[in-house]
């Protein structure tokens, strides 16, 4: 993958100058590229990395950023109080800073990991709130994504005439985007 190799050249020449700043990025965009590509344990591995520089230089940012990623990814590998405490890290640091894009963020991946713990009243609480937000931020793809997570759990509770807007509206908005 050509931007792997990129970001590694750039991590590179980031350590050799010592610029902490650098390799946080470096690192952080390697290790979502690995996520996106679900190799999930390279992903791990650099998301740790950057999470030691990015606490070295107290960058709450990248901190909010690299948690949610950790949640994700522990969440993937089934650890889900390691995904709940990362992911309510994140949470923490994106109200702080006021961030609604990366609230919503936060509150999928709480919703998601409250799902793999089949605590459905948690999950719907959580993807509510993310719905709620991707609505407020214009954030259709957050919109369509916390739609069908909220059709599942009513569809889970055999719920299904409240399901069904959900993914409707799901729908809607994929066909938009």
């Amino acid at each position: 993958i050509k931007a792997i190799d990129y970001y590694q050249k750039s991590l590179n020449l980031g350590e050799q100058k010592k610029i902490d700043e650098a390799i946080l990025v470096a690192l952080g965009n390697i290790g979502a590229i690995y996520i996106t590509m679900g190799q999930n344990k390279k992903a791990l591995e650099y998301q740790l990395r950057s999470l030691s520089i990015a606490q070295k230089i107290n960058n709450e940012n990248k901190l909010a950023s690299i948690y949610n990623n950790l949640s994700l990814l522990y969440n993937n590998f089934g650890d889900y109080n390691k995904s709940l405490e990362y992911g309510k890290k994140s949470l923490a640091i994106y109200q702080k800073m006021k961030s609604v894009n990366g609230i919503c963020s936060a509150y999928g991946n709480l919703g998601n990991t409250y799902m793999g713990l089949n605590n459905l009243d948690e999950a719907l609480v959580n993807f509510i709130k993310n719905n709620e937000l991707a609505k407020e931020a214009e954030n259709p793809y957050e919109e369509c994504t916390s739609s069908m997570d909220i059709g599942e759990i009513y569809f889970k509770r055999k719920q299904y005439n409240l399901a069904i807007p959900y993914y409707l509206k799901a729908e809607k908005i994929a066909e938009e985007i």
